[in-house]
């Protein structure tokens, strides 16, 4: 009777403001769903302010230590892109065993316009274990469309010990691998035991473990780590503990890449590219995406204040009566999108003070900590223009990527993603592949060739970071975009 009772009031009182029983409950979850955002992204915030608004502790390994490992750094290239000569010149300029240390530079062909820019590089560090690799021609039966992984299998074939570069990203709340295409690394033989079994029914040729595994689908940084996410270590199948956990590897450097004026079309391209793409492989986050952005998740907290909370002021009918009405859902709104920015704006002035940066003869200015005098990098009403037109965009782009299509254009080359996310090449194919070679410098400085050939590939100036910065390696590496940086989930 007690609950009938309850029951009876709440759907007088809901009456009594004009409103329906589940649209009240509609906006009790519209709240709950908030502060399960906000919760989650506060978890982030933290993080960052934590980790990265002081120096790093210096690395607690000595870099005569016979026990380091030897450590690969993979590098596929496309093209000339903003400072890409000291970009590709900290690879090089690492704190660690010249020879414990090899670096794998991977070109499309010696057409590209990057192509003197490493042979620059190369000169400049002849006492370094390098060498670039030309994209030799591939079959069908040998490797999928991928592009990126067809510019680096070669090199992950041939990669000296071990630790290899890897791009994801950290993972406080260990509940799924978010890997965004960052800079981190992982071990051959773990990422090889987690493929080996790998097989896609629409595809009638087995694909070699390791990267080549993921030649057939267009997101593989986030199927690499969904794969050692999700994959069980030998030791861990045969039933013996594990050190490696979930592969949640510590926070590194800062990875920082220099990006000029970007075109809202390009901007635009890129998000819409990697929405279709995701929407096959995480389809329930996908659908909430909107959700998590700051104008609709403010819209969500105002709607729920609106018509949560009045029928529970009943004794106050001047505040359940104003709570009802449009402005108030207008000052709800404002006011946590207001707070989201300023959040926003703190990451930003956080990640780009850049006092984890171990400043030195070889840093480069756009790596350089900021003037004393200045508030950030950049005056706030630039930012605030580029965030309000980063947060306009993104439900109009994630509506037209989920019900536009499936068609991507990436790397100059045009593909059809399935809903078991293989991709497919969509028009005439790219020109065929002729032998090149590829430019090899040894620890004596001596040049070599051998053979490889052409196509594209976009480049991606990546290099270790995580678990090694404590054995004295350091990284000027990866992107750190504003739509990822004001992320933080």
């Amino acid at each position: 009777m007690v609950a009938e009772s309850a029951l009876g009031n709440a759907v007088t009182t809901c009456n009594q403001y004009g409103q329906s029983l589940w649209l009240v409950a509609a906006g009790w979850l519209a709240i709950g769903w908030y502060i399960f955002v906000v919760t989650v992204s506060t978890i982030g915030t933290i993080q960052v302010f934590r980790r990265y608004s002081r120096p790093l502790p210096k690395a607690t390994r000595a870099p005569s230590d016979p026990n380091l490992p030897h450590v690969t750094i993979i590098r596929p290239i496309k093209g000339l892109e903003p400072y890409l000569y000291e970009n590709l010149s900290s690879s090089f300029q690492q704190d660690y065993p010249k020879d414990k240390l090899s670096i794998s530079l991977c070109l499309s062909s010696r057409d590209d316009p990057a192509y003197p820019v490493i042979e620059k590089v190369l000169a400049r560090f002849p006492d370094i274990d390098a060498r670039l690799y030309l994209e030799p021609k591939y079959e069908d039966h040998e490797l999928g469309p991928n592009p990126k992984i067809r510019n680096m299998s070669q090199a992950y074939r041939e990669l000296k010990g071990d630790v290899v570069w890897m791009y994801c990203a950290i993972n406080t709340i260990l509940v799924a691998p978010c890997v965004v295409g960052k800079s981190t690394m992982f071990r051959r033989s773990h990422l090889d035991q987690v493929t080996k079994n790998h097989v896609i029914p629409s595809r009638p040729y087995p694909r070699k473990p390791g990267l080549d595994s993921l030649s057939d689908n267009i997101c593989e940084d986030h199927l690499l780590g969904e794969r050692m996410w999700n994959g069980k270590l030998e030791e861990e199948e045969e039933g013996q503990p594990s050190e490696w956990g979930k592969h949640d590897l510590v926070f590194g450097d800062l990875a920082i890449q220099p990006v000029t004026k970007m075109a809202t079309s390009s901007y635009v391209n890129r998000r819409v590219r990697w929405i279709r793409v995701r929407k096959f492989i995480v389809i329930l986050a996908t659908i909430v995406e909107p959700g998590i952005e700051c104008f609709v998740c403010s819209a969500c907290l105002a709607f729920g204040i609106t018509t949560g909370i009045p029928p529970l002021l009943s004794g106050s009918q001047y505040c359940s009566t104003y709570l009802s009405t449009w402005s108030a859902f207008g000052l709800v709104w404002g006011l946590s999108a207001f707070v989201w920015m300023l959040t926003d704006f703190f990451l930003y002035r956080t990640l780009l003070s850049f006092v984890t940066i171990e400043v030195d003869e070889n840093t480069p200015h756009f790596a350089r900590p900021p003037a004393p005098e200045s508030i950030a990098r950049r005056p706030f009403l630039e930012w605030f223009l580029a965030w309000l037109g980063r947060e306009t965009l993104a439900l109009p782009i994630w509506i037209w990527s989920v019900f536009g299509g499936a068609t991507i254009v990436w790397r100059d080359r045009e593909f059809r993603v399935g809903m078991d996310n293989v991709a497919h090449a969509v028009g005439p194919a790219s020109k065929q592949r002729s032998c090149n070679g590829s430019l090899n410098s040894d620890p004596n400085g001596q040049s070599q060739r051998s053979y490889g050939s052409d196509d594209s590939c976009e480049v991606r100036r990546r290099t270790p970071i995580e678990n090694l910065t404590k054995m004295g390696m350091k990284t000027t590496a990866a992107a750190m975009d504003l739509d990822e940086t004001s992320r933080l989930i």
